[in-house]
């Protein structure tokens, strides 16, 4: 997620007249690269000039940092802080948001003190956590790890799949098969939203138009893969993955049709992911960003994702901040109340018991 594979489709999907590409470079007086932070600066009514992650917002671009030399990361983000502080005339921003950024990430904690450091406001939310499962022990260190009711469904749930011949798990890594099986996971994840009363994230185009994008891209090297569990060829779960350059895995999306919920496709699926993940000798799958419940029950371990604004020492960027944390408030307020006096009729027409 922070390869120009990924970054640069979301730029081309997400752009438009109110965002400018804004990519900080750091150099030594030698001319060597050290480090950069992906920016670019968009320009709204609430909040005024922000910059930004490129990759932030719908896309949940999730481990956001400033890409760095090993070792220059503190190096890198001070600097970085330093030169904003001078540059607020230049590109007039008013707030930093980093979005999607891991607990105690040295290069955006370096940043974000060098920019308090010049008395700007720094506050902190907590996102979904991400979720790891380690694969360095095996299946068997997998198997180990779960309850013994979850060890017991596992297996369940796999023999159900070795045992029958219709079913099949098909991988696509590169090829014109790709964009085939990328529009088949798209339609189950629509088809599975849609069944609740949801959207689903692909009914926006410029969403469906970046995993394309992201898709070819990192198809190119081998970055990209989907994974579907198939009935005679009818596919039935589908499951997105990144892969990092040693081979290990983020599931970025997952879909599934509705109609199969009582085969429990999804959890076969899941199943299979991992102890195909075993056999290939990958670290871990990282499930990303999101608190479902079977994250944990398939021994996944949570890990912190934040979001932090920093305001500067301004008038008018301090007001645009304060104004839009009243607003959420009150808005959290009026739902409150709302789902309050949806209950006060049923309660009214109840009848008392003797």
């Amino acid at each position: 997620m922070q390869s120009p594979a990924w970054l640069l489709a979301w730029w081309d999907a997400f752009a438009n007249h109110n965002t400018r590409l804004s990519i900080l470079i750091v150099r030594t007086n030698a001319g060597e690269v050290i480090g950069l932070a992906p920016f670019y600066l968009r320009d709204h009514w609430t909040d005024g000039k922000t910059l930004r992650f490129l990759g932030s917002g719908r896309v949940c671009s999730d481990f956001q940092t400033l890409p760095s030399l090993p070792g220059r990361e503190i190096e890198v983000g001070t600097f970085i802080g330093q030169w904003l502080i001078g540059a607020q005339t230049k590109l007039n921003w008013g707030i930093v948001e980093l979005e999607g950024i891991p607990h105690h990430d040295a290069a955006t904690t370096a940043l974000i003190g060098a920019l308090k450091q010049a008395r700007c406001q720094s506050y902190q939310s907590q996102l979904e956590s991400t979720w790891r499962l380690d694969l360095t022990d095996g299946w068997q260190g997998f198997l180990a790890g779960l309850s013994r009711t979850q060890r017991s469904q596992t297996r369940n749930l796999l023999n159900r799949f070795d045992k029958n011949s219709d079913w099949s798990l098909r991988i696509i890594e590169e090829g014109d098969a790709l964009s085939e099986a990328l529009q088949q996971c798209i339609d189950l994840h629509q088809k599975r939203w849609n069944a609740v009363g949801q959207p689903g994230c692909f009914a926006d185009k410029r969403f469906t138009k970046f995993v394309e994008l992201a898709s070819q891209n990192l198809a190119q090297d081998r970055r990209f893969r989907i994974v579907t569990l198939e009935d005679r060829g009818v596919p039935m779960a589908s499951h997105i993955f990144l892969l990092d350059a040693a081979g290990n895995q983020y599931m970025y999306q997952s879909a599934r049709d509705p109609s199969r919920d009582a085969q429990r496709v999804g959890q076969i699926l899941n199943a299979l992911e991992v102890r195909l993940a075993t056999e290939e000798a990958r670290g871990f799958i990282d499930f990303l960003r999101g608190d479902e419940t079977y994250k944990q029950r398939m021994g996944a371990v949570a890990a912190n994702c934040l979001r932090v604004r920093v305001v500067a020492p301004r008038l008018v960027p301090l007001m645009r901040h304060s104004l839009r944390t009243l607003g959420r408030h009150m808005n959290q307020q009026v739902i409150a109340i709302r789902e309050h006096w949806k209950k006060v009729p049923a309660a009214e027409n109840h009848e008392p018991s003797a």
